[in-house]
């Protein structure tokens, strides 16, 4: 279990391929908002449940989706109107006086039951920003959280890193305001992951975020407000078109090489590009369609033509055998150099 917060953070995660041994990954099953009644009947209720009422509707979008009673009480609705909409399943009840719509995913109604809501690279990947490979979730916590809850049954105390399934984030007084109502903002949940994992893969989600647009002017002045996240900010590069990439390239820049990002080639666009005729490309999946396989053939032909040489390397060759990976460029780019 990993605690991370404000005052003694601790390094969680920090290569991806690394586990932790406390940490047991299992298939997601839907969280136990209730012991009982609502465990068994919640998945036919939302299935089958009417259409929620638009001053309901306009309500829970007003809070983001997240509703403490006391919220519903100061809007007119009595207890036993809530109840009535919790039977409906137009509301869910992941934890004691807590209702979300069922429209949130269900890992920001997890992070509800627990008693915080999404942090770091859960709330990262809510946002649609790449993140590293860890299924735990992160729940970011105010200081002054009580009654924690467990990620998988909202009704069973436990203490902050008694559950394996979850990193913790203590990162003060979080608000409640909009969507960071279940979720932090991306400026929060980016200099979270700087405390949670290494340096390189923070800097491919603040990539994602240039790439996407959610990192917008008052997001990167939060992140220049931050000391790690304002030394990191000047590697990041929006054009990155995968955070694999962006591994690559910020390794190779560690290496002492200046990697050029998606050079245009003719009518071909390539990941990274040294010395004007080595291309290095991030291979994070296998495109199986016939028309892939001819298009990157008709690709190969080309560079070859154009005495282009190519190395592609496997997410596991960039990030579990970079020593690896590294020599192999190295010895490429010494001994195949045009004109030696």
């Amino acid at each position: 279990m990993a605690i991370v917060g404000n005052s003694t953070p601790v390094k969680a995660n920090l290569r991806i391929g690394e586990t932790n041994a406390a940490v047991v990954h299992r298939p997601w099953t839907s969280p136990l908002l209730h012991r009982s009644r609502f465990a068994a009947s919640a998945p036919s209720r939302m299935r089958h449940r009417h259409p929620m009422d638009s001053a309901l509707a306009s309500i829970m979008a007003s809070l983001g989706g997240v509703a403490h009673i006391r919220d519903l009480l100061e809007r007119g609705y009595s207890r036993h109107q809530v109840a009535a909409h919790d039977r409906r399943g137009d509301l869910l009840r992941p934890r004691i006086g807590w209702y979300v719509s069922p429209a949130l995913s269900p890992d920001a109604i997890r992070a509800i039951g627990v008693g915080g809501r999404l942090g770091c690279i859960s709330a990262a990947r809510s946002y649609g920003l790449a993140t590293p490979q860890d299924r735990r979730l992160h729940v970011a916590l105010d200081d002054h959280a009580t009654r924690l809850r467990s990620s998988r049954d909202g009704f069973r105390n436990i203490s902050a890193g008694q559950d394996p399934e979850v990193v913790w984030h203590w990162v003060g007084d979080l608000g409640v305001t909009g969507d960071e109502r279940f979720r932090v903002t991306p400026s929060a949940c980016i200099v979270q992951a700087s405390n949670c994992v290494s340096p390189e893969w923070t800097i491919g989600i603040i990539d994602s975020g240039l790439r996407n647009g959610v990192l917008d002017p008052r997001a990167l002045e939060a992140l220049h407000a931050h000391s790690t996240t304002r030394r990191l900010l000047p590697m990041a590069d929006g054009r990155a078109e995968s955070i694999l990439e962006s591994i690559l390239r910020v390794r190779l820049r560690a290496a002492g090489l200046s990697p050029q990002p998606q050079v245009e080639l003719g009518r071909y666009r390539v990941d990274l590009m040294l010395d004007g005729w080595l291309v290095i490309e991030a291979d994070g999946a296998t495109h199986g369609s016939e028309r892939q396989f001819a298009w990157d053939r008709e690709r190969d032909s080309f560079f070859a033509r154009s005495g282009i040489r190519v190395l592609r390397f496997t997410y596991r060759q960039i990030v579990d055998e970079w020593p690896q990976t590294l020599a192999t460029i190295l010895a490429v780019r010494s001994r195949e150099r045009p004109g030696h």
